[in-house]
C-alpha cells in the first residue's frame, strides 16, 4: 500500500502544482487589487479580506476541478495496470486530501499576510469580516468533504457517463446563476420570489446549531465516501 501511495503522489504532483498555484496566485492578485482600490478610494472604517476570500473559493474550486478531470483517467490507467480498486480509492482519496490540506495552508498564508499588510498599511481601518477565526474552525473539514464531495460526483461521472455529467452540470450552472441573484434580492428586492428565498434559506440556516452542523458534515462524508466506495468495486475500467 505504500507503494500505491507513493505512485499515487507521483502521478498527481503536478496537478497540484495547479491547485498550489492558483490558490495562492488569485489570493495575491485579490490583496493587490483590494489595496488598489483602497489607495484610490480613501475609503474609512471597515476592509474585506478580498485576497483571503478569493484563495479559498479558488481552492475549493480547484478542489472540484482536478478531481473531476483526472479521477476516472486515473483509475483506468491504474485498475488496468493492476491496481486493486480498494488501493485505487484509498490512495487517490488520501493524496487528494494531503494536497487540498497544503492548500488550505496556502489559504491561511494569505490571510496571514493580508491582515497585516492592511495593519501596517492602513491601521485606521478594522476589519469587517474576521476569516481567519472561521478558516480555522471549519477549514479542514471543509476541506475534507469538498475532496469527497468530488470524488463521489466524479465516481457518478465514471459509472454513468453523460447523463450524470449533465445533470451535475445543470446544478452546478443554477447554483452559479441562481445565488447572486438571491444574495442581490435579499437586500434589494426582499419580497420577490429569489428575495424569499434567500430570506428563507438565512431563516433556515441560521437556526441550525453548530453541533448539528457538525452532524450533518460527518454523515455526508461517510455516505459519500461508502458510496464512492461501493461503486468503484463494481465499476469496469472503460476506454
Amino acid at each position: 500500500m505504500i507503494q500505491t501511495l507513493k505512485r499515487q503522489f507521483c502521478v498527481l504532483r503536478y496537478d497540484g502544482r495547479w491547485l498550489f498555484g492558483l490558490t495562492a496566485g488569485i489570493g495575491i492578485i485579490g490583496v493587490i487589487i483590494y489595496q488598489i482600490i483602497l489607495g484610490v478610494e480613501q475609503e474609512d472604517g471597515a476592509y474585506v479580506p478580498l485576497g483571503t476570500i478569493l484563495a479559498a473559493g479558488t481552492l475549493l474550486i480547484m478542489i472540484l476541478a482536478l478531481i473531476m478531470s483526472e479521477f476516472a483517467m486515473y483509475f483506468n490507467i491504474e485498475v488496468s495496470m493492476g491496481c486493486t480498486r480498494g488501493q485505487f480509492f484509498l490512495s487517490f482519496f488520501l493524496t487528494s486530501l494531503v494536497m487540498s490540506l497544503f492548500g488550505y495552508g496556502l489559504v491561511l498564508l494569505v490571510s496571514l499576510g493580508e491582515d497585516a499588510l492592511n495593519a501596517a498599511v492602513h491601521p485606521e481601518l478594522t476589519i469587517e469580516v474576521a476569516v481567519m477565526p472561521y478558516l480555522l474552525r471549519w477549514g479542514f473539514p471543509v476541506v475534507l468533504l469538498a475532496v469527497i464531495c468530488s470524488m463521489f460526483f466524479a465516481t457518478l461521472v465514471l459509472r454513468y457517463g453523460k447523463r450524470a455529467y449533465w445533470i451535475l452540470w445543470a446544478v452546478w450552472m443554477i447554483l452559479c446563476l441562481g445565488f447572486p441573484r438571491v444574495v442581490e434580492a435579499i437586500g434589494e428586492a426582499p419580497d420577490s420570489l429569489f428575495g424569499k428565498i434567500g430570506s428563507a434559506a438565512i431563516r433556515l440556516f441560521s437556526g441550525v446549531s453548530s453541533e448539528m452542523w457538525i452532524l450533518v458534515s460527518v454523515l455526508a462524508g461517510v455516505i459519500g465516501l461508502t458510496g464512492t466506495y461501493l461503486f468503484l468495486r463494481r465499476q469496469q475500467v472503460t476506454s
